[in-house]
C-alpha cells in the first residue's frame, strides 16, 4: 500500500479499519483466553481421563488431572508425545485381556482417522508397571468449521471405578426411594413445563388423588394459578435452580388449601432435566399462626383496656412493654434497663424510705424469682404530681424453670386512699347520726342476734340498748308473731339481697303505737350478706292520717257514682220529653202546608236540636273527665264517612254563602279500624266550627295519611300498620285573639262574640281529649279578623283485607227494597209512643203497642212480629227483663230481632243491652236516619248486630 499517495481521507479510513481488525482481534484472542481457561478448568476437575490429540500422528496436546494420575507421569512427559511413541510404553488388549490391539484399532485413531463416534468400548491397558487396567473408552473427532477433522478427544473410566459408581449410585436411588416412599411430606418429581412424572404417598393423601391421576392431570390441576406467589416460585426455580415459597394448591375435589414447597432442579442420567419439590400442607400451622396472632391481638387489646398499668420486662430484666394505663398513672413511661429502675421515683408508704433500682418488685422478680404482692408506695410522677399505688409483680419462668421475664401490675389507689380516709370521717358522722336519730335503727346478725341498737329504742319500747346487745330477739319479751315476722324480712333480705318492709305495732300504756321498717342488707366481701340494717319510723300518726283518707276516698268514691246516676237519671229524664218534643215537631212538618207555620216548627226544631247537642255536650264531658270513654275497634270506612260528612257541613256552609273546599290525598285508605262516631264527632265540631265562625270567604278541609309499618309478629299474623291520619281545617273566620288562643281548649271557653255565634264552649275540650285518646294531637293558628287553622292527627289501624265488606253499608241498604214490617212498640210514655207509631205507620209499617215490658210479653204469646221495639225503662217489667224473658222462650219467637229504644247514653249502656240479648240500640231522642237505619236493616232481613 503506498502510503504517500493516499489523500487524507483515505488514510482515515485505512486508519480506522485497522483499529476496528486490531478490536477484533483484541476481542478473538480474550474469547481464546477465556476458551484456554474453561478447558484448564475442564482438564483440572473432571474425574475421568481425557487427551487431546492432533492430526496426523496423534500428538497429544492436552490430557486432564485424572488422565497424568493414570499414566503415573506429570503433564510434561506426556503433553507433545505422539500416539506411536506412547504406544510403545502402553499395551492395549481387547476386552478379552490376550489379543493386542493393532494402533489402527484404537478407538482415537479410528475417531481421527474415520470420523467414528466411539461409545463405550470396553478395553484392556497394561501399564508400564505391569498393571492391567479395565476401563470404558469414549472418543470423537475434532472438526473446524469446514468440518475438517483436525483431531480428536478420548476420554476414559476405570471399569472398577464404574462399578463403584453404579454401585453408589443404585445406593443413592434406594437411599432417595427409600426418602420418597416414607417422607411425611409430599414429594413430586416433575418435568421443567409441570408434567407430574411420580407422587409419593404423602402427595396422594394430601391431594387427594392417586398416584395414576396426578401424572395424568398435571401439575396446573392440582395448584392454585391465579396465585401470584406460585408464579415467584416458579420463576424463582427457573432463575436459581431452587426455589423456596408458600403458596394455594387444590385438592382434587376442588378445595384450595395453603402449602409451603421447597424445590430444586437436577439432571437425571438419562441427561433431562427434572425438578424436585418437596410439599407440606401447612393448614394447621396457618390457622395456629393465626390462632398466635389472633391470641397476641387479644393479648394487646386485653392490656390496653385494662385499668390497671401492666410493665413486662424483656430477657434483660429492663422495661419492654408498658401498658396505657401504666402510661397513665406514671404520666409517661421510661422504658429502661434494670438499673435504672430509680427513675422511676417512689417511696414506702410505711416509712417514707425512697426505693432504690433493685428495691422495685419488678427487679426482684427478675432477678431473684420473687412474687411480690399488695405494696403499698407513694410515687412522683413523670409530671411531677404525686400519687399513691398499689405494686405487685411475679417472675415468668420457661418450661425448665428459667426466668425470662417479670410482669409487675400497678394500680392508683390514691382515689381509694382518699375514699378510705373520707369513709372513716362519714364511719363517725354517721355513728353520730345513728345516735341521735329520732328513728330505731337496728342491725342484725344472719342467726337475729342484736349487734348494734341507737338510743332511740329506749324511747320507744323503755329497754336500754345496751340490754340488746349480743342477744338474740325474743329474749327481751318481744311478742312471738312481731319475732316471726322480723326473723322472715332478715331471712328474705339474707337469701335475696333485696330490700324489705315491715309494718309492726306495740302496746305501750299510753295507746298502740305503729311501725315501718325498712330491712337492708350489708354487704360482706365476698358479695354475701353480712348483716341486716334496719330502720323503724313510728308512722301512728300516718296510720291516723291514712284512715282519714281511705274514708275520704270512700266518700268521694260514693259521689262519683252518685253523679254517674244522676248524669244517667238526667239523661234518661232530659231525653225522653226532647224524644216527644222533636217527634212531634217532626210530625207536625210533615203534615203542615202552611208556609209559616212550617217556618215555625223550622224554628223549634232547630231549638231542639241545639238543646240535645249541649246535653251531648254535657254528658261527653262527664264521660271524659271520669275516665269513661271506651273507642270502638272496628272496621269502617273512611272515604265514605268523609263524603257523608263533606255533603252535610258543604250544604250548610252553602247556605251561608261560604265557599267549600275539601282534598282528600290518594295516600288515605278507603278503610280503616278504630271508632268511626268519635272520629266523626271531631271532625264535625271543627268543621262545624269552621262554618260556624266565618261570616265570608272559604272553608277548606285538607285530609292526608302515612302508613307506619309495624314488623313484630303477633302469633300466626303480622300486626295492622298504624296509620297516622292528619286533618287541617282552615277557614277566613273571625279568628282567635292571642290572649284567648292558649285557653281555646279550656272548658266553657268562648270567643269574645259568643253572643253572637253561641255554644256551651265544651267542643273543643271534647275533640282534644277525643284526639288524645286517638294518640294524635290538636294544634291551631289563628290571626284575629283574619281566620283559623285546626291541624288533627290521629293514629288508626289499617283494615285487614278479610274484613273489609265486599259493599258499603249504604250501598247495600240502598239496593234493598224494604218490606213491610208487623212491629210490636213496647213504650210506656204515651207521647213517644205515638210519635214512633206514627212515623212507622207513615213508612208502611203495622204497628202494635204495649205501655210495659208484661204487655210485650202478652202480645209476643199470642201474634207473631218481625220486630220488637223495646223500651229500656217502663213500669211493672222493664225492657231489659222482658228481653231475658223472651229469649229464655216465655214468649213467641225467641229469635225475634228486639231493637231497644232508650234515653240512656252513658258508658256501658249500649253493651248492657246487647248483653241481655238485644240486636241493636237507638238512643232518645231518635236519629230518624239511624232509626231508618235499623228498620232497612231488620226488613231486609240481616238480623245480624252490628
Amino acid at each position: 500500500m503506498n502510503l504517500a499517495a493516499m489523500s487524507k481521507n483515505e488514510l482515515k479510513e485505512a486508519l480506522k479499519r485497522a483499529q476496528e481488525q486490531n478490536a477484533c482481534l483484541q476481542e478473538r484472542l480474550a474469547e481464546a483466553e477465556k476458551s484456554e481457561q474453561l478447558l484448564k478448568s475442564i482438564l483440572e476437575y473432571i474425574p475421568e481421563g481425557l487427551i487431546i490429540a492432533e492430526v496426523p500422528d496423534a500428538s497429544i496436546r492436552a490430557i486432564s488431572r485424572h488422565g497424568q494420575l493414570l499414566y503415573g507421569r506429570p503433564r510434561e512427559a506426556i503433553v507433545d508425545r505422539t500416539g506411536p511413541e506412547v504406544m510403545k510404553e502402553w499395551k492395549v488388549f481387547h476386552s478379552d485381556g490376550v489379543t493386542q490391539a493393532e494402533y489402527g484399532e484404537l478407538p482415537l485413531i479410528r475417531a481421527m482417522t474415520s470420523g467414528e463416534d466411539v461409545r463405550e468400548e470396553e478395553w484392556i491397558i497394561l501399564r508400564p508397571d505391569g498393571k492391567k487396567m479395565p476401563v470404558l473408552i469414549n472418543a470423537g473427532p475434532i472438526r473446524d468449521k469446514e468440518g475438517t477433522i483436525t483431531g480428536g478427544v478420548l476420554t476414559w473410566i476405570e471399569t472398577e471405578k464404574r462399578k463403584q459408581l453404579e454401585e453408589a449410585l443404585r445406593e443413592s436411588e434406594a437411599r432417595y426411594r427409600s426418602f420418597f416412599e416414607a417422607s411425611q411430606d409430599a414429594v413430586l418429581l416433575t418435568s421443567p413445563d409441570g408434567e407430574i412424572l411420580a407422587a409419593n404417598k404423602a402427595a396422594q393423601e394430601m391431594y387427594g388423588a392417586t398416584e395414576e391421576e396426578l401424572i395424568e392431570k398435571g401439575r396446573p390441576a392440582f395448584v392454585d394459578t391465579s396465585d401470584p406467589r406460585l408464579e415467584a416460585f416458579l420463576e424463582e426455580r427457573i432463575r436459581t435452580g431452587r426455589a423456596k415459597g408458600v403458596f394455594r394448591s387444590r385438592r382434587k375435589d376442588g378445595t384450595i388449601f395453603p402449602t409451603e414447597g421447597s424445590s430444586g432442579v437436577f439432571t437425571s442420567m438419562d441427561g433431562n432435566l427434572r425438578t424436585s419439590t418437596i410439599l407440606r400442607d401447612i393448614t394447621e400451622r396457618k390457622r395456629a399462626e393465626q390462632a398466635l396472632r389472633e391470641s397476641e391481638d387479644l393479648l394487646s387489646r386485653v392490656l390496653d383496656a385494662l385499668p390497671v398499668g401492666v410493665f413486662i420486662a424483656d430477657e434483660h430484666g429492663g422495661i419492654a412493654r408498658v401498658n396505657p394505663a401504666g402510661e397513665r398513672i406514671w404520666s409517661g413511661a421510661r422504658r429502661v434497663p434494670l438499673d435504672r429502675l430509680n427513675e422511676y421515683k417512689g417511696w414506702w408508704a410505711d416509712s417514707g424510705r425512697r426505693i432504690e433500682a433493685r428495691e422495685w418488685a419488678f427487679a426482684r422478680a427478675f432477678e431473684r424469682g420473687e412474687t411480690s404482692m399488695n405494696e403499698i408506695i407513694d410515687i412522683e410522677c413523670f409530671d411531677g404530681s404525686r400519687k399513691t399505688i398499689r405494686n405487685a409483680a411475679v417472675p415468668v419462668r420457661d418450661a425448665s424453670g428459667r426466668i425470662i421475664s417479670a410482669i409487675a401490675v400497678v394500680e392508683d389507689i390514691s382515689a381509694e386512699r382518699r375514699a378510705q380516709e373520707a369513709l372513716r370521717n362519714r364511719e363517725v358522722q354517721y355513728r353520730a347520726l345513728a345516735e341521735n336519730s329520732p328513728d330505731i335503727i337496728v342491725r342484725y346478725s344472719p342467726d337475729l342476734h342484736y349487734l348494734y341498737v341507737n338510743p332511740r329504742i329506749e324511747h320507744a319500747v323503755g329497754v336500754p340498748p345496751e340490754a340488746f346487745i349480743g342477744k338474740r330477739i325474743g329474749q327481751l319479751g318481744l311478742p312471738k308473731d312481731l319475732q316471726c315476722s322480723i326473723a322472715k324480712a332478715v331471712h328474705e333480705v339474707g337469701k335475696t339481697g333485696q330490700e324489705q318492709t315491715l309494718e309492726w305495732f306495740w302496746e305501750t300504756p299510753v295507746g298502740t303505737k305503729h311501725f315501718q321498717t325498712m330491712f337492708a342488707p350489708e354487704a360482706s366481701r365476698d358479695g354475701g350478706v353480712d348483716s341486716v340494717l334496719t330502720i323503724s319510723r313510728e308512722i301512728t300518726s300516718l296510720k291516723r292520717l291514712e284512715e282519714e283518707l281511705r274514708r275520704a276516698k270512700e266518700a268521694a268514691e260514693e259521689a262519683n257514682r252518685a253523679k254517674s246516676q244522676f248524669l244517667a237519671n238526667m239523661s234518661h229524664e232530659i231525653r225522653t220529653p226532647m224524644n216527644g218534643i222533636m217527634g212531634m215537631v217532626e210530625l207536625a212538618l210533615m203534615g203542615c202546608k202552611d208556609a209559616r207555620s212550617r217556618e215555625y216548627l223550622g224554628y223549634a226544631k232547630k231549638s231542639a236540636v241545639n238543646l240535645l247537642d249541649i246535653v251531648n255536650d254535657i254528658l261527653d264531658l262527664s264521660k271524659v273527665e271520669a275516665g269513661h270513654v271506651e273507642l270502638e275497634k272496628s272496621v269502617f270506612g273512611l272515604r265514605e264517612m268523609l263524603e257523608n260528612l263533606f255533603a252535610i257541613q258543604g250544604s250548610q256552609a252553602e247556605q251561608k254563602g261560604l265557599r267549600f273546599k275539601t282534598h282528600v290525598d290518594p295516600s288515605v285508605p278507603k278503610h280503616l279500624v278504630g271508632d268511626e262516631g268519635r272520629l266523626r264527632q271531631i271532625l264535625t265540631n271543627l268543621v262545624g266550627n269552621a262554618v260556624k265562625y266565618t261570616r265570608e270567604g272559604e272553608v277548606a278541609v285538607f285530609v292526608t295519611a302515612e302508613v307506619l309499618k309495624q314488623d313484630q309478629e303477633q302469633g300466626e299474623h303480622r300486626r295492622a300498620d298504624l296509620v297516622s291520619l292528619v286533618f287541617s281545617i282552615r277557614d277566613t273566620g273571625i279568628g282567635i285573639a292571642p290572649e284567648k288562643l292558649s285557653r281555646i281548649f279550656e272548658p266553657f271557653t268562648r270567643g269574645a262574640q259568643a253572643a253572637e255565634f253561641g255554644g256551651t264552649g265544651l267542643g273543643l275540650t271534647i275533640t282534644k281529649q277525643l284526639v288524645e285518646f286517638m294518640n294524635g294531637r290538636v294544634d291551631v293558628r289563628s290571626t284575629l279578623g283574619q281566620g283559623s287553622t285546626f291541624t288533627v292527627s290521629v293514629l288508626l289501624q289499617t283494615a285487614p283485607e278479610e274484613a273489609i265488606p265486599a259493599e258499603s253499608l249504604g250501598e247495600s241498604i240502598a239496593k234493598v227494597r224494604v218490606k213491610p214490617l208487623r212491629i210490636l212498640l213496647a213504650e210506656d210514655n204515651e207521647i213517644n209512643r205515638l210519635m214512633a207509631s206514627e212515623l212507622l205507620k207513615l213508612r208502611g209499617h203495622e204497628i202494635v203497642t204495649a205501655d210495659n215490658g208484661k204487655q210485650a210479653l202478652e202480645a209476643l204469646a199470642k201474634e207473631a212480629f218481625d220486630l220488637v221495639l223495646m223500651d229500656a225503662q217502663m213500669p211493672v217489667m222493664d225492657g231489659e227483663e222482658a228481653t231475658r224473658r223472651i229469649r229464655a222462650g216465655e214468649a213467641g219467637n225467641p229469635r225475634i230481632p228486639i231493637v231497644a229504644l232508650t234515653a240512656y247514653a252513658l258508658k256501658g249502656d249500649r253493651e248492657r243491652f246487647l248483653a241481655v240479648g238485644m240486636d241493636d240500640y237507638l238512643s232518645k231522642p231518635i236519629d230518624l236516619e239511624e232509626f231508618e237505619r235499623v228498620l232497612t236493616r231488620i226488613g231486609s232481613g240481616d238480623k245480624s248486630t252490628e
